[in-house]
């Protein structure tokens, strides 16, 4: 997987973690490293858009729960977004699904 397939897009007030495929331990490193910068004002909330995962792997659970982490720190608010069946279950043993939710597909 590359960050180009995954990544971060701040438009307006909402930055957008886009994850799709899978996610190697670079990958992650890079998208974290650029969390801190995106979730800056004029952003005010982070989306993190699933819609493209069928499955999460390890590394991706914790970028997900570091992104989550992230906008806390930031004092804004954070939403998963399009997680489908298979992926909420792993978001819910990983207990990361305390968040809004769209949710998401079948």
């Amino acid at each position: 997987m590359s960050t180009a397939a995954s990544r971060l897009v701040a438009h307006d007030t909402v930055a957008t973690l886009i994850l799709s495929g899978d996610i190697g331990h670079e990958d992650a490193g890079a998208l974290r490293d650029h969390l801190d910068a995106a979730l800056s004002p004029p952003v005010e909330r982070l989306a993190i858009d699933l819609s493209s995962c069928g499955f999460l792997n390890p590394v991706a659970v914790d970028l997900v729960g570091a992104a989550i982490g992230k906008a806390h720190e930031h004092g804004m608010p954070a939403s998963l977004e399009g997680a489908s069946a298979n992926v909420r279950v792993i978001l819910g043993i990983a207990g990361l699904l305390d968040l809004p939710s769209d949710g998401g597909s079948p």
